[in-house]
């Protein structure tokens, strides 16, 4: 099999599971005593308010949230793995944090979902669930890439790529 469909074949799959790991964690959150997180309410419901459970808003949101964690950040994470530090879970981590740094804190303040439930009636428990959620995204996604092989690659000690 071709090197360059196992790496995409892997990242696929390693962001299929990661992303259904981090639904399934988002669903459970309020067991665990963390605010309730509806990613897809909250994206399908962007420009004006929450999408009630299973409507055509809240299925759109679904959507861009599944893509984004199963196509998206996987494909980003093969091209990047590269320049991250470490074993597999290292770079999950990695991954995870940088994925916060851009998701949690940029884009959510620039569209103004850091601005509703749960984010305004919990922000410190808000902020640490969604901190978490993206270090676990990251490191089932690194561990589920590394399982289904994609290899970081490997260079000549002489400086020159081959």
């Amino acid at each position: 099999m071709d090197s360059e469909f196992t790496g995409i074949r892997a990242a696929f799959l390693g962001g299929i599971t990661a992303t259904l790991t981090l639904t399934a964690l988002m669903y459970m959150a309020p067991l665990a005593g963390f605010p309730s997180i509806d990613m897809a309410s909250s994206i399908g419901g962007f420009l004006d308010r929450p999408a009630t459970l299973f409507t055509t808003r809240w299925w759109m949101g679904f959507a861009v949230f599944f893509v984004g964690g199963a196509v998206l950040s996987p494909l980003l994470f093969s091209c990047l793995a590269q320049i991250l530090y470490g074993k597999p879970w290292q770079r999950g981590v990695e991954w995870g944090i940088l994925l916060w740094l851009f998701g949690a804190v940029c884009v959510m303040v620039h569209l103004g979902l850091a601005f509703h439930p749960p984010f305004t009636t919990h922000p410190r428990m808000s902020t640490l669930s969604s901190f978490l959620g993206n270090v676990v995204y990251g490191v089932v996604l690194a561990m589920g890439v590394a399982r289904h092989g994609l290899k970081r690659p490997s260079w000549s000690t002489s400086g020159v790529r081959g």
